[in-house]
């Protein structure tokens, strides 16, 4: 199975049957092979929904609306995350949704939608400084690997960091030496790593050291997460004792606002935070609506497997262990025999289980739902959108049967 240092894998490794358990007899399936993608650096989308904004890549100028002073007097934040998994992820938007009641405006960016130039965007410049303000996200992979969505970030960065050669021409070394592409940036780190591994939060402490050395500010000491002890607890920890505390005394400078802003979190301590999501219901039930055709680029960066891959029945199950013997594993066969997929030694395969139909209907009808009504999602206002989380629109069985794990709890 591939190492990893971002919380459970999505993939294994292939060799001729796979040592899983599944939630049914069906399974999405995708492939990939162990090569890095070529295409251009720095992929950009905008686009809007519901009424809010949609800043996924670059060229998003004049898109961030003026920011009301007295609401979030600490100004524009961006994190930007380099998941594999999800978690970093996650630990993004815990950041995000936590913004407003700590006076800063936080938008949430997957490394793979921007390019270098994005980090000083002219419209999250604070006017009286003339910087920017951001925090990295970063998950280390395998052996001191990038993530998938921050690797070609890595390249360019590693690309402008690199030692100057004797064999370089006079001029070429002073264009490299003099390299601050991020003067005016202030920012801060936090990785995710697990000790078990020899280069542990390698990248977490890449970006700390190469975005310093392109002339950034770091205002915040990395912090570091281990996922062999309690990755989650060092990231609460970071956040409430560190990451928000110095923010705040940073940047926040005015006292009367920083006391509405306290009485404002005692009042919202047990309040539950808001949807990002607007519902869009679709008239009668959506009869002969199909999914959107939507572009990859347009969704939701953890959730493209779900728009790639094919379903593939599981054929064979059998139990290696002999009887009596404690735990179980088994062999499992998936035939893809009727599929696009072609299998190579050695391939990484996604294994995307879906839930039983009598667990779907059993959460439908104890919440309410219609499992043939249609729907589709749009951002909530005062929330971006961060692209489509599943193929829109979708009946709420296609919803709880593919996308929600319904299987442990929350």
């Amino acid at each position: 199975m591939s190492s990893h240092e971002d919380g459970i894998p999505l993939s294994m490794i292939v060799t001729g049957c796979v040592t899983c358990l599944l939630a049914s007899t069906l399974a999405f399936v995708t492939m990939t092979r162990n090569t890095k993608s070529n295409d251009e650096f720095g992929k950009t989308n905008a686009t809007t929904g519901g009424g809010s904004q949609h800043t996924t890549g670059s060229n998003t100028e004049d898109q961030i609306a003026e920011l009301d002073p007295t609401l979030y007097p600490g100004g524009h934040l961006t994190v930007y995350y380099g998941s594999q998994t999800g978690t970093a992820e996650s630990f993004a938007q815990q950041i995000e949704r936590e913004g407003s009641e700590k006076g800063f405006m936080v938008h949430v960016v997957d490394l793979e939608d921007v390019s270098m130039e994005d980090f000083l965007q002219e419209d999250k410049r604070d006017k009286e400084t003339g910087t920017t303000k951001a925090v990295f996200i970063v998950a280390t992979y395998g052996e001191g690997e990038p993530t998938d969505n921050s690797a070609q970030m890595v390249q360019a960065i590693k690309e402008l960091t690199a030692p100057v050669s004797e064999d370089q021409a006079e001029e070429e070394k002073k264009d490299i030496q003099s390299t601050k592409v991020l003067d005016g940036l202030e920012y801060c780190v936090f990785g995710l790593g697990n000790r078990q591994y020899e280069h542990y939060n390698a990248m977490g402490k890449f970006f700390d050291s190469a975005i310093e050395q392109l002339g950034g500010k770091r205002v915040i000491k990395i912090g570091l997460g281990d996922d062999d002890a309690d990755l989650e607890g060092d990231f609460d920890t970071w956040k409430e004792e560190v990451l928000w505390p110095k923010l705040g005394k940073r940047y926040i400078k005015d006292d009367k606002a920083a006391a509405e802003l306290k009485q404002k979190a005692k009042q919202q301590k047990n309040v539950l935070p808001d949807c990002a999501y607007a519902l869009h219901i679709h008239d009668d039930n959506g009869k002969g609506t199909k999914p959107s055709d939507i572009p990859i680029e347009k969704v939701h960066g953890s959730s493209r497997h779900y728009f790639t891959a094919q379903d593939c029945p599981v054929s064979v199950v059998r139990e290696l262990r002999s009887n009596g013997a404690s735990g179980s594993t088994v062999h499992m066969e998936i035939d893809i025999s009727k599929t696009s997929l072609q299998y190579q030694t050695a391939d990484n395969m996604g294994v995307l289980p879906m839930n039983r139909s009598e667990v779907v209907e059993s959460v439908a009808h104890g919440l309410g739902f219609d499992l043939e009504q249609v729907f589709s999602l749009s951002a909530a206002d005062g929330h971006e959108w961060h692209g489509a989380p599943f193929p829109m629109p979708i009946s709420v069985r296609e919803c709880l049967t593919r996308y929600c794990d319904l299987t442990i709890a929350p």
